[in-house]
């Protein structure tokens, strides 16, 4: 079989391709002492123009030997020209895509080893199937649950080192970093360079002191801590919230959204399904899945309107909280949240006068 020309990776996730892109180019110029013959061509592009002048690069790259009559390796690197975007779909890209293919038809694997990376692309046209069809090809897909793929990401990535990390752990880690790979990474090597070699696992505790909340994920803490019931701790996290934050929407989505699904966990618990000591069982969420999952109709993807669609680490957690009160708070909690984001309408420059009042109604008398 005829050793094919070229290797050509596709994905979701710009910072994941491009590690496995950057492994993949170490390991084919490992035996290459001569560094000009490692070339890598950028192809992250955004006019019809920059798409020619990419690929021109490339080609000559391709095409050119190496100086000491050795093997070269060339990577085209970041590809951004078969996305559906307007460049994506140009005439002019689709005819600069025609000449990428005869180059790459045209090299020796034996003298040339060729890496493309892109993304995103659009896995429907043709353009991006000739390259699965011609080269050695992979495509990174997160898939429908990527939440649980970064959660697996961070546990895969303890492993290669090492290192063990609790499942929860990993869990409000994806949740803290806002599901960013490339945020979760560097996360996960700092704790793993914080235990070093004293043969500590990663838990839960470390991963809420030591790592920061990115992006929207900044009312991680804030949710989290109202949930534990306790006033005082919720009001502290609600004055950090707000320190950085002026908008209390993001917050009181992520509220409602973790009520919602507590509501229905509290509902199982109550009618006998999901038992109420100890943690959530595999067993029972099965069981509970099999009787009412087809009252939900299909999940494709999360969400707070179905409790079958989430992680079972972070039902877990929600869970513990769901056990602390009554059914009938977690519904007052829910209809409370709605007046509330009405009153941030009606008072846009007191959110945080809003928040704190939602705060000490619910906790300082019905939960403290």
């Amino acid at each position: 079989m005829a050793q094919a020309r070229f290797t050509f990776f596709s994905g979701d996730d710009d910072y994941l391709l491009q590690r496995k892109g950057a492994e993949w180019f170490a390991k084919a110029s490992a035996d290459i002492e001569d560094d000009m013959s490692k070339e890598v061509i950028e192809g992250m592009v955004g006019t019809v123009d920059e798409v020619e002048n990419a690929i021109s690069q490339f080609c000559s790259a391709a095409q050119t030997l190496s100086l000491f009559g050795g093997v070269k390796v060339v990577w085209f690197k970041g590809i951004n020209f078969l996305a559906d975007s307007v460049t994506g779909r140009a005439e002019a890209t689709a005819v600069a895509l025609e000449r990428l293919q005869a180059c790459l038809e045209s090299i020796d694997p034996e003298v040339v080893r060729v890496l493309l990376t892109a993304s995103p692309v659009d896995r429907r046209r043709s353009g991006y199937k000739w390259f699965v069809k011609a080269g050695v090809a992979e495509h990174l897909a997160l898939g429908k649950d990527a939440p649980a793929a970064m959660v697996e990401l961070a546990r895969s990535h303890c492993k290669a080192a090492g290192v063990t990390i609790e499942p929860i752990a990993a869990e409000v880690m994806a949740a803290k970093i806002n599901y960013n790979s490339r945020m979760l990474i560097e996360e996960v090597e700092k704790l793993i360079t914080y235990i070093g070699n004293s043969g500590e696992r990663i838990t839960e505790s470390m991963v809420i002191e030591l790592v920061p909340n990115y992006g929207e994920g900044d009312f991680f803490e804030a949710a989290e801590v109202f949930f534990s019931f306790r006033v005082e701790p919720a009001l502290e996290a609600l004055e950090r919230y707000f320190f950085t934050h002026k908008d209390a929407r993001p917050l009181l989505a992520n509220l409602m959204g973790r009520n919602r699904l507590m509501i229905q966990l509290r509902a199982l618990m109550d009618a006998g399904i999901l038992h109420q000591r100890g943690g959530l069982s595999q067993r029972d969420l099965e069981e509970a899945k099999r009787h009412f999952a087809s009252a939900f109709g299909e999940a494709e993807s999360k969400s707070n309107l179905n409790v079958f669609s989430q992680h079972p680490f972070y039902l877990s957690r929600l869970a513990d909280s769901a056990r602390k009160v009554s059914q009938r708070l977690l519904i007052a909690i829910q209809i409370e949240l709605i007046g509330v984001f009405q009153s941030i309408i009606d008072r846009p420059n007191e959110q945080h006068a809003v928040l704190r009042e939602f705060v000490i109604r619910q906790l300082g008398s019905e939960a403290g």
